[in-house]
């Protein structure tokens, strides 16, 4: 053999990579306009005939020997160009990327200082998917390249159907020549020939390639910073936008952001219009006007931040203004959020800075005055916002699939989603959103190479958490203002009649009430008749009696008659009187409606949020009574075979060993169970006397003990002297769920401090103070956006996989059932965050004795 020994490639090899790389013709076009991005242009122009040959004078055409089909497309930009060198390896050399370099060094774009979006060098391979004949224009700009190189137009075409397993890559015949032009000029211009599929540019296909390609190029137009124009068949599409008009009728708008300036905080803020309440409840136009519209909100926003209103909600405004109802912010510190990924040192993996926002639209009854020039009708509004709905990402204005488009549901919006009526957060179809990424700040969140989502890392896990955060926190804003919407409309029912609300079902009452209204005034005009006809006719017959000589021969005759006929109207008259009574007493039973119906909704939305708890309770239940029967199988077994051994004389180390420790398990899973099974049957409320000090030695020897759950953690418990001990009169499972939720608490977040490298030494502290009693930890305390709110139901900073947030409302609900309470104290730790739960037990003190 003459040449030494080396590797090389099929040529199909490369198309084969090129056809798995990119899915479909719209991600191939995105490619290729993303390289007109990373060229510093400031547009790009896609031309699409699938009728004609380009005018351009081209190595693959109509006239030339290497003929092709008529149908072309061409990609044209104003960028920086590129010379032959940068030809040779940008373009022929397979997977080079001069870009991956300048993203790993933080190199920007000479001119518009852009960091490149393309880092794999295989983006030119897409070309494929729409045509086999390439053909690339390009000069460079003179300000960034030597002399010999200016004004010098390079001109590279090659065939994709010459890359054939017979062929090596090398041996593909690739076109390139060199022309010196008269002007000085930039840019490159890209023609694909002999197209694979010109269907898909036509008909309905079209329309949905526009709108594909709208979707993908960022939409909101006050923030688009580079152009893309589309051509197809000489007609001129815009691609959509989504314009502040259209985003002005929208029910609520929010804006997010994260590490915004450097101090990786989690800020939320938006605001709301006031018929968002409306249309999730379907409520009648006049309930909804009498309870909210009549002064815009003004007495229910006062309700809203009543801290004596259990869904109360810390950091609103009221606006009042421009149709907005109320303005919330939210700030979050990223050490609250529970569950984030390391890096590869043990630190915090943070994803980047980012922003993004999301509107909420409705689709009925929604004033499209605004728009009158956009859209003629309620219909082509609907088509608009439903083409764009989802949460998508962007990074420096290209979308990143498959996150919010064709459906994707990546924030789990629906999720939550249950019958309607109990789930009042945002809807996957009812928003249009976007994240904004950059090239720059979130190089960290790595793209697959076929551009279908983000490599899977402790960057982008953590950029799903943080980004569930916010879903989270907007869960929690929404139901706490339904909720308390609910409440407030049994308030106001209540205030209007000075009764309480009524058994009756509310659907009679609406029905009837609406009856009763409709009537009204038929009944006073008819009991105005009455009366001047009862008075006619008493009159004469009055008259007849008393002067009958004066009278005519007729009258006398009528006058029997008349006087039966004038009781009859009396006793009418008094019956309309009641009638108009009962019609009065009727308006008042559309109020009692109002809070009855208000009233049921509470019920049914706490029935449907507790009947999972309930339903674990009793598979809990069950559970422990099996697991009870399996122990003591295994621990009869385990004697039994124990007692073979000795008999058999038999000394095995292993058997020993594994032997002793199926006991010590036995024993560890009993103590487990033991410590469940007053829990589990707490609702009998059998009360005991119970010894605060004996009861938290005891928890505290079942937590930190040989066995015990905290072995292996580092976490300590401490009961801080002097200790005031005192008797409680309280059922003992009640009393263990309750400290039980405190101590799981704050064990999860002392593990998430050690493991963040927060802490070096996790301790929970219990403190006595008679006849108070305190539960705290040296972890980081209570994030101050939830200080206020932390007992209300679903208010966490953990993952949604991981906490319900009911733990501490299930403490202070059992607490109160006891005429006990719990406070969050207002002292705050070295972390600057309050963080001392206190239990006050007056209300099952047993005597007045510490």
């Amino acid at each position: 053999m003459s040449d030494k020994p080396h590797f090389d490639i099929s040529a199909a090899v490369v198309k084969q990579l090129g056809e798995e790389l990119v899915s479909d013709e719209i991600t191939a076009l995105i490619e290729l306009v993303k390289n007109a991005y990373d060229a510093d242009a400031s547009y790009v122009n896609v031309v699409i005939d699938t009728n004609s040959w380009p005018s351009e004078k081209l190595f693959y055409s109509e006239n030339a020997n290497n003929s092709t089909k008529p149908g072309y497309i061409l990609i044209e930009d104003d960028g920086i160009g590129m010379t032959e060198s940068e030809i040779d390896k940008g373009w022929l050399t397979i997977s080079f990327s001069a870009k991956r370099e300048m993203r790993k060094t933080g190199e920007l774009t000479p001119k518009k200082k852009r960091t490149p979006l393309g880092k794999k060098g295989v983006g030119r391979l897409s070309t494929q998917r729409l045509g086999s004949c390439l053909e690339l224009f390009t000069q460079k700009d003179p300000e960034f390249t030597n002399a010999s190189e200016q004004n010098v137009l390079y001109h590279v075409a090659f065939d994709w159907n010459d890359f054939s397993e017979d062929k090596a890559l090398s041996d593909v015949p690739v076109e390139l020549k060199s022309t010196i032009t008269k002007k000085h000029v930039r840019g490159t211009r890209l023609f694909i020939t002999n197209l694979r599929e010109p269907g898909v540019w036509l008909g309905e296909a079209q329309q949905k390639i526009i709108g594909q390609l709208s979707q993908l190029i960022f939409p909101f137009e006050e923030v688009r910073s580079f152009n893309v124009y589309l051509t197809i068949n000489g007609i001129r599409f815009d691609l959509q936008t989504i314009s502040s008009s259209l985003r002005d009728v929208s029910l609520s708008r929010f804006e997010f952001s994260f590490d915004k300036n450097g101090d990786q905080k989690l800020i939320l803020s938006g605001k709301l219009k006031l018929p968002r309440l409306k249309g999730l409840g379907e409520e009648k136009e006049d309930i909804y006007n009498q309870i909210l519209a009549r002064d815009r909100g003004k007495a229910f926003y006062n309700y809203l931040v009543d801290r004596n209103n259990r869904f109360s909600i810390s950091n609103l405004e009221y606006m009042g203004k421009e149709g907005w109802f109320v303005f919330f912010e939210q700030t979050l510190d990223l050490r609250s959020v529970s569950g984030l990924a390391l890096d590869k040192h043990g630190n915090l993996a943070n994803p980047g800075k980012f922003h993004g926002e999301i509107d909420e639209f409705l689709f009925r009854g929604v004033n499209l005055e605004p728009l009158e020039d956009i859209y003629s009708k309620g219909a082509d509004y609907k088509e608009f916002v439903g083409q764009h709905v989802g949460i998508r990402i962007y990074r420096d204005g290209f979308g990143i699939r498959p996150y919010g488009f064709e459906g994707n549901d990546w924030l789990s919006l629906g999720g939550g989603q249950t019958s309607g009526r109990s789930f009042y957060g945002l809807r996957p179809r009812n928003v249009i959103g976007y994240v904004a990424l950059t090239a720059q700040e979130n190089s960290q969140l790595e793209e697959k190479t076929d551009r279908e989502g983000f490599i899977d890392n402790p960057y982008s896990r953590n950029f799903s958490l943080i980004m569930g955060k916010f879903v989270g926190i907007l869960d929690v804003f929404f139901n706490n203002l339904r909720r308390s919407y609910n409440e407030f409309k049994k308030l106001y029912a209540i205030q209007q009649t000075g009764q309480p609300f009524s058994d009756n079902v509310f659907e009679e009452i609406h029905e009837t009430t609406a009856a009763a209204q409709t009537i009204e005034k038929q009944v006073i005009k008819l009991n105005q008749g009455l009366d001047e006809i009862t008075d006619s006719v008493q009159g004469i017959v009055s008259r007849v009696q008393q002067t009958p000589l004066l009278a005519s021969q007729e009258e006398r005759k009528l006058s029997p008659v008349l006087a039966e006929a004038g009781e009859k109207l009396s006793e009418a008259r008094t019956m309309v009187r009641e009638l108009l009574a009962l019609l009065g007493r009727l308006k008042h039973l559309e109020s009692r409606a109002i809070a009855l119906e208000a009233e049921v909704e509470i019920l049914e939305d706490q029935l449907t949020q507790f009947s999972e708890l309930a339903g674990l309770g009793l598979t809990a239940e069950a559970l422990s009574h099996e697991i009870h029967t399996v122990a003591d199988n295994l621990a009869e077994k385990t004697k039994q075979l124990t007692e073979a051994i000795r008999t058999k004389k038999v000394v095995h180390i292993d058997i020993v060993t594994y032997t002793e420790y199926v006991h010590s398990a036995i024993s560890a899973l009993r103590k487990q169970l033991s410590h469940l099974a007053p829990s589990l049957r707490y609702v009998r409320e059998t009360k005991d006397e119970i010894s605060i000090q004996d009861f938290f030695d005891d928890l505290r020897e079942f937590y930190t003990g040989r066995d015990g759950r905290f072995k292996g953690t580092g976490i300590k418990i401490t009961i801080e002297k002097p200790f005031d001990n005192f008797t409680l009169l309280i059922n003992k499972g009640k009393l263990t769920q309750i400290a039980d939720n405190l101590i799981l608490n704050s064990e999860y977040w002392l593990k998430e401090a050690v493991r963040r490298k927060e802490i070096e030494d996790p301790e929970i502290t219990i403190r006595s103070e008679y006849p108070f009693l305190s539960i705290f930890d040296n972890g980081l305390g209570i994030d101050r956006s939830i200080e206020n709110s932390i007992f209300q139901p679903f208010v966490t900073t953990k993952p949604k996989n991981i906490g319900r947030g009911l733990g501490l409302f299930i403490v202070r609900e059992l607490l109160d059932s006891s005429g006990c309470g719990i406070t969050l104290l207002p002292e705050t730790n070295h972390f600057g965050r309050r963080y001392i739960f206190q239990i006050d037990f007056t209300g099952v003190v047993n005597g007045s004795q510490k």
